[in-house]
């Protein structure tokens, strides 16, 4: 049988037991992936939601978004304009 990873935070997302509780935990509101005239960011955006990205830090239960240059940030905003343009909905994804 397989054991769960410990947390090491004790208040990350990554405490809830099922997928369905991860998701819930990880959602998004109050901001939208949106083309600007910077390319597409994420921006504020109340009532918008929920989001989830494509990938996470497990442990932290937080996004991360890969650059070109095999850079991993937590900030979709910090990664290159070309490969933020292609994130679009295939890493950000409404619910």
């Amino acid at each position: 049988m397989r054991r769960r990873a410990p947390c090491r935070v004790e208040r990350s997302p990554c405490r809830p037991r099922g997928a369905t509780e991860w998701l819930e935990a990880v959602r998004v509101y109050d901001k939208s992936f949106e083309m600007t005239d910077d390319g597409r960011k994420l921006i504020d955006k109340p009532g918008s939601g929920p989001i989830w990205s494509r990938n996470y830090d497990l442990v932290m239960g937080r996004p991360i978004f890969g650059d070109k240059e095999q850079t991993i940030h937590d900030d979709v905003n910090d990664i290159s304009i070309g490969r933020r343009n292609g994130y679009q909905r295939k890493q950000y994804l409404q619910g």
